[in-house]
Formats: structure tokens, C-alpha cells, sequence
């Protein structure tokens, strides 16, 4: 599922750092290698596709990027690429007719003119996927040059034709001065399509990930036109995961509000105008994911909305929708596969969750047709998202992790099943050893230990050691919170003693799970 509104390339400053995910892109391209690149939606994926044409422009190469939607057909697929490389070919960005983009690629290329007169007659079948890269491999060898051909959110070929695929592997086999590159933000249905025998073999998968916080401040100090606390730098970061895409739009919002000073008042002003009001980027290219949602059954929306809410487990959601499991699993199962959520039933995108939390009950669910109303309710709901946040600025990791092991109730997330507790104990001291966190239920325990610094093996020999003080309970798990780097021998010593490690990305991951905010603390 990918039918989503499509904003153009970050280009200037708003395409900021991405220099290791370029350069690496870069390299592959140079060595001759074909690639897959794999990211959730705006992630900045394509942005940084269209700066890799831009810096390999100079270098003879032309760039032909072809996005391919959902909802579509072998022909118009096929005409929207021929496009695409007639357009390269002319080395136009203009969106003009395809006899345009002939005419000038043949003054532009006078040598090869007839071949581009016959690329442009091929027909638009699947065909056309091996037969246009055959010639234009030709073409480009007479010219002098090579080129970048871009399928964008290629997986969903799936849904129009996998044959489309066949012809692409076909024409690899024979193209030596095009590289292709499959890019697309459905995880795990394109590992789907990537493992039939009919892909392309040898294409270097990479992954994009959001910025980490150190890039995200900077983007946003860049961005800013003000000084922004850093308690709202790291609120803003947490809620939009690092997310390119969301961060731009939200420091444009808080640009355009005409004070001195960014304060919560600010942040609060600028979600409601982009997640409440209609003209806010956000709020439409949320309503676009719930519209496609409901075409196909409003339960995917009342299921996100129990998610939303904190509920996880499938009892729980069919508990709150007053529906049975049988009525929902179906569904549920959808919403993994289109990647709107996790296995473990979180929202990948975080504002999202918020949008549905916050703005989606009074404008779409129940609508509230009284403006002032629903903005005081919409603006009640962030309140409450803000006060949690700055609530647990002052407390420490070994807190969090006190309150996280609390609300475990032996949920499997991630795999891993978790503890679950009747009492949790901090800092207690048993035969002169001190405990970090100690987990129980009737005779059975589990052992936390929280490591703030970079993780050895003699610290999981030294925790191993300590836990045989504990006498009398049946030790349910041993569990070190690696906050920090993590060696391999400490890895394999672990494994070794069936010691888990909780690493600070599952610390998150269980933060976003039991809806506690993430705070600076956890950030990499």
C-alpha cells in the first residue's frame, strides 16, 4: 500500500547530511553495481536518489526516475518510464509532452537520433522493461555516457505485474552502462519479491533510516528561524522519530507563527494548525492514509485507533472495538503487511499514532462540528502528551526502566518474551550484593541489571556472578540494559549464560510498546 500524496525531493538546504547513505550509494554506482534500496515512507529515500543524480550528473550520467503507484496498469507503468528515460535523454525536469522530450533528446544527440525515434515507437507492454533498457544501453554507448534508471516504490509492480520484474532481470543480463536501482518502503513485501526467482540476482540491498538525534538538532537549528529550547528540540525529535519529512514540516509551521520565542505554547499551536486544521501538510497527507484506509473497511481505522490508545495485544483491541479476535486477526494481519504497523502492534510512524489519537476522534470518528470545541478537545489531548513528556524529564534511566518492567504483564514483543511481575523492587541489597531491579512473581524472579557504559564480557561474568546470591526463587530471566556499546565477546558470553541483552534500541521499542515517552536519555 503506498497510494499516498508524494511531495517533491528535499533539494538545497533542505536536504541536509545523508552524506554516509550518498557516498555509499555512490560507490555501488561507480563499481557498477544494481541496488535495492529499502526504507520506511518518508524516510528521504528519494530525496537522496535525486542528489545522487545531481552529483553524477557531471559525471556523464543521466538520471531516470520512474515512481510506480499502487493503484495502476502494466501500460501506464510503462508509458510513465518510457517518459521517464526520454525525459533523462533530453535532460529536461520539465513536465512537457513525449515528442518534446524526442525532440529535443534528438538535437541533443544528432548521432543517435533514429534509435531514439525507436525507443520512443516501443510499445507500452511489459516487454518494454527489457527492450527500452537494451536500447538505451546502446544508445548510451554511441553517446559516451551511463545512466541511473530509479523504480520507485517498485514493489508495487507485485500488484500490476511481477512479469514486469522478469524483463528487468532479462535486460541486466545485458546492459553494461545502466545501473538500476528498486527502491520502496514495503519492508518485508519486497524481501517477498526479492527472493522469486525471477529477481535480479547480486543487487546490494540498503537500507535508509531516519536521522539519529545529534543530525535531527541540527537540522532543526538549521531549519529554525529562532532559538529552540532543547527540551523542545527532543520533544519534537521524539515525536516524529527522526523522520525528515516530518521534522521540515513541522519547523516550517513553527516558523510561520509570529513570535520572539519557541515555547511549548508554540509547539502546541503548531500541531493544532498541522495536525487539526485542514491546510496543514500533515493533516492531508494523514486524511490521504485514512481515505485509502476506509475505502477498504472502516475497521482498519478502529483498529489503529485502539492501537493508538495503547492497546496491543489482540485480545486487548477486540476488547475495546467490542468484537471478538476472529473478527479483527484478519485485519490486523493486513495492517502488518501494508506496513502501517509493526509485528508487535506499534505504528511505525509515531505522528501518525498521534494524529490518530489526538485529531482523528474529533474530525473523522465522531467529527465535532462546533470549531472552538474541537480544538479545545484536540488541544487537551496534546496537553497530555506534552505533560507526560516533560514529566519524566528529571528522571533517570534506572526510573524508566523500573516503570517499564511494571507494566509488564508477559507480553511477547519483539520475540522476546517479557517479564511479568506482581512486585518490582529497585536498589535492593541481597548477601552484600546490590540489585538493580528485581522482578517477582510467587516464586519465580527475574534480574535486571541497567549498564550505562560500553558493555564487556567481564560485566556479564560479574552480573552472572551476582545472581547466584539469589536463593529461592526459580530465576525466570537474567537481563542486562545495555544503554551503550556492546562488544562481541560480551554478545556471545551472554548467550553463552543465557543472559539477554536489552539493547537502547529495544529499550525504545518496549517505551513505544507500554507508551511512554521517549526522552533524551535513550537517544543514540
Amino acid at each position: 500500500m503506498s497510494e499516498f500524496p508524494v511531495e517533491a525531493p528535499a533539494v538545497g538546504e533542505e536536504f541536509f547530511d545523508r552524506v554516509e547513505e550518498t557516498g555509499s550509494i555512490i560507490h555501488s554506482i561507480l563499481r557498477g553495481e544494481h541496488l535495492v534500496i529499502i526504507g520506511h515512507r518518508k524516510v528521504g529515500k528519494t530525496s537522496i536518489l535525486f542528489r545522487v543524480g545531481d552529483e553524477l550528473s557531471g559525471r556523464e550520467y543521466i538520471f531516470a526516475y520512474t515512481y510506480i503507484p499502487e493503484a495502476s496498469s502494466v501500460e501506464l507503468v510503462a508509458n510513465e518510464f518510457m517518459r521517464s528515460v526520454l525525459s533523462a535523454l533530453a535532460g529536461e525536469s520539465r513536465i512537457i509532452p513525449v515528442r518534446e522530450y524526442v525532440r529535443i533528446a534528438i538535437r541533443r544527440f544528432p548521432r543517435v537520433s533514429s534509435e531514439i525515434l525507436t525507443l520512443s515507437e516501443l510499445k507500452p507492454n511489459e516487454s518494454v522493461f527489457r527492450d527500452a533498457l537494451v536500447l538505451l544501453d546502446n544508445i548510451l554507448e554511441k553517446i559516451g555516457m551511463k545512466a541511473i534508471v530509479v523504480f520507485d516504490e517498485f514493489q508495487n509492480i507485485a500488484n500490476i505485474s511481477l512479469g514486469i520484474l522478469d524483463y528487468i532481470r532479462q535486460a541486466l543480463w545485458r546492459v553494461r552502462r545502466i545501473i538500476v536501482i528498486l527502491c520502496g518502503s514495503m519492508i518485508r513485501m519486497i524481501d517477498r519479491i526479492l527472493s522469486r526467482p525471477s529477481m535480479p540476482l547480486g543487487l546490494r540491498r540498503i537500507k535508509i533510516e531516519p536521522f539519529d538525534f545529534n543530525t535531527a538538532r541540527e537540522f532543526m537549528m538549521m531549519l529554525s528561524k529562532k532559538a529552540i529550547p532543547e527540551t523542545i528540540l527532543a520533544f519534537i525529535y521524539a515525536i516524529t522519530g527522526g523522520m525528515p519529512f516530518h521534522i521540515k514540516v513541522l519547523l516550517r509551521r513553527i516558523n510561520s507563527i509570529g513570535v520572539e520565542k519557541i515555547s511549548w505554547w508554540v509547539v502546541r499551536k503548531a500541531l493544532l494548525e498541522e495536525l487539526l486544521n485542514d491546510s496543514g501538510v500533515l493533516y492531508n497527507y494523514y486524511s490521504a492514509i485514512e481515505s485509502r484506509l476506509e475505502s477498504l473497511s472502516a475497521i482498519y481505522l478502529e483498529i489503529l485507533y485502539a492501537i493508538a490508545m495503547g492497546k496491543r495485544r489482540l485480545s486487548e483491541i477486540a476488547r475495546f472495538l467490542g468484537k471478538s479476535m476472529q473478527d479483527i486477526n484478519y485485519y490486523v494481519k493486513r495492517l502488518r503487511e501494508m506496513e502501517i504497523i509493526d509485528e508487535d502492534n506499534i505504528i511505525l510512524d509515531e505522528m501518525f499514532e498521534i494524529w490518530m489519537e489526538t485529531a482523528w476522534p474529533v474530525v473523522k470518528k465522531a467529527p465535532v462540528p462546533e470549531l472552538e470545541r474541537r480544538r479545545k478537545i484536540f488541544l487537551q489531548a496534546i496537553d497530555g502528551i506534552i505533560e507526560q513528556y516533560k514529566s519524566m524529564l528529571g528522571w533517570t534511566v534506572e526510573s524508566i526502566i523500573y516503570e517499564l518492567i511494571k507494566k509488564m504483564r508477559g507480553e511477547t514483543i519483539s520475540g522476546e518474551k517479557m517479564p511479568n511481575p506482581v512486585e518490582v523492587l529497585r536498589n535492593i541489597i541481597i548477601n552484600n550484593e546490590e540489585f538493580d531491579i528485581l522482578a517477582i512473581k510467587n516464586n519465580n524472579a527475574w534480574i535486571i541489571e541497567i549498564c550505562t557504559h560500553p558493555l564487556t564480557k567481564e560485566d556479564v561474568v560479574n552480573f552472572e556472578k551476582k545472581t547466584k546470591v539469589i536463593r529461592g526463587y526459580n530465576i525466570k530471566g537474567k537481563i542486562l540494559v545495555a544503554l551503550s556499546t556492546i562488544s562481541h565477546d560480551a554478545i556471545s558470553k551472554a548467550t553463552q549464560l543465557r543472559i539477554k541483552i536489552w539493547t537502547r534500541e529495544f529499550v525504545k521499542k518496549l517505551m513505544r510498546y507500554y507508551k511512554i515517552p521517549i526522552v533524551s536519555k535513550f537517544f543514540s
